[in-house]
């Protein structure tokens, strides 16, 4: 009789050396721990002595890699920690980016936050990029495009960066050939009629930020800072903060000038009557103001808004004004049907894109471009606005266009002097045979040879006819 199978025996059977075997699966499975580490893993094969060997192997690697990682002084690092220090780094450097938490907390989810960095491969990355592809947008319902997917890679590589510079031991991975590449689009520019368009809609207290903006191309920010303190009518001139701290003098163009006069008289009148909030003056206090038009109080900060008063004009509720402005004037995105949407497709910054389009389309060079837009080096510049064509460069093309339609019209006129050049000059040949026929006809009919004579005639007429 038949021994009956035990649980020892199934155990038995499922299990080997450094490998295990799941109940109904034909394949093995590696499993083994290296300096406290556990390792696990498909080994792809059914019989149990090759799977050993490969186990074995694989053991040996771990064993080599944690010995290498010791001589190099490095540690294990799992990915959820590799992402929450380096944003314990971000915050502690007060750096901020949108949508951060989004982005990592993705990358978590797709990676595991139990995988060791050492586990991060090419393999994941790419991997890692095709499912950022196959994401869609959470507006819209598009697919995410090529810069978006570099940003959550990029996110990516500065998270194992900056755990190996805390000492964990990461792969090397191939940056250059996991990146897609991305055609850089033209940037936003506001067109001559969406600009009258915002003109007919945008409230009278912000008209004047708006002309500001087109005619100085400074960044938001750097013109709602711009205080009557850094104002000099004499000199004609003003100073303005921008980027890392950098103060930039500059000169008052006509319409700048005008533009900052009527904005300190509106502020004097609104000081003579008393509809001015604290620190709202004509010497050291905001350039740019606007009036409240209800009586509000802001629900985060619980200030109290006077319907009436002056108060200075802040980023948010400048981007906010905007972009409902940009909304009515119907320059928005279409979703996959070509509908259009709620989403705007401008942002305060295109009045800065703006101004330096139409000053490349005025025929400035680059270099003074780069001047009166504060970029570090003309690289930049020339990145942002090579696409357009100063009109020089089109009349210049117009001419060249010009030109060329000309000399096609001397060119046919030469061909069809040639050609009538040349049938004159067959006909004069014609004529001249004609006059050689007839005579001989005449010579024909004085020595009594009338026949011949007046065929002779017939031929001339009919050399005469031709030509």
């Amino acid at each position: 009789m038949a021994k009956p199978k035990s649980d020892a025996d199934d155990k038995s059977e499922n299990t080997g050396k450094n490998i295990y075997r799941k109940d109904g699966d034909t394949n093995w499975y590696y499993r083994f721990n290296v300096d406290g580490q556990s390792f696990h893993g498909p080994t792809h094969m059914a019989n149990r002595r090759d799977a050993e060997a490969f186990a074995k192997k694989k053991k040996a690697e771990k064993k080599h890699e944690v010995a290498e990682r010791k001589r190099r002084g490095t540690t294990v690092m799992v990915f959820g920690d590799a992402v929450v220090a380096w944003l314990r780094h971000k915050g502690l450097n007060n750096a901020k980016e949108k949508d951060l938490d989004y982005q990592t907390g993705w990358l978590r989810k797709q990676i595991g936050d139990g995988t060791p960095l050492t586990n991060v491969t090419d393999g994941i990355v790419v991997a890692v990029r095709e499912a950022a592809q196959l994401c869609t947008a959470r507006w819209g319902g598009r697919r995410l495009g090529a810069g978006t997917v570099n940003r959550r890679l990029r996110i990516l590589r500065t998270v194992l960066y900056h755990a190996g510079h805390a000492g964990a031991d990461v792969r090397l991975i191939n940056w250059r050939k996991a990146f897609l590449k991305v055609t850089k689009k033209p940037p936003r520019e506001i067109k001559m009629q969406e600009q009258i368009d915002i003109e007919q809609i945008l409230r009278a207290d912000y008209m004047p930020v708006f002309h500001f903006y087109l005619a100085t191309g400074l960044r938001a920010v750097e013109v709602l800072r711009l205080r009557w303190s850094d104002v000099d009518f004499l000199n004609n001139e003003f100073t303005v903060t921008v980027k890392f701290g950098v103060t930039r003098v500059l000169k008052m163009t006509t319409e700048t000038r005008r533009i900052l006069m009527a904005e300190k008289a509106a502020i004097k009148a609104a000081m003579e009557a008393g509809r001015v909030a604290d620190g709202v003056n004509d010497r050291s206090g905001p350039v740019f103001t606007y009036v409240a038009r209800r009586t509000v109080v802001n629900p985060k900060s619980k200030k109290r808004f006077l319907r009436g008063v002056r108060y200075p004009v802040v980023y948010s509720a400048a981007r906010t004004v905007f972009q409902n402005v940009f909304r009515r004037c119907g320059m928005v995105f279409n979703d996959v049907d070509g509908n259009p949407t709620a989403r705007v497709n401008a942002r305060i910054h295109a009045f800065r894109h703006t101004f330096g389009t139409r000053m490349r389309r005025a025929g400035v060079p680059l270099s003074e471009i780069k001047d009166a837009m504060g970029h570090s080096s003309i690289a930049v510049t020339d990145g942002f606005y090579q696409h357009v064509a100063p009109d020089d460069v089109h009349i210049a093309s117009t001419a060249k266009a010009d030109w060329e339609a000309a000399q096609r019209v001397k060119l046919e006129a030469q061909r069809v002097a040639e050609a009538e050049s040349a049938r004159a000059s067959e006909a004069a040949a014609l004529l001249a045979k004609a006059d050689a026929t007839e005579a001989a006809a005449a010579m024909l009919r004085k020595a009594d040879d009338p026949a011949a004579g007046e065929v002779a005639t017939e031929v001339a007429t009919g050399e005469k006819s031709a030509a």
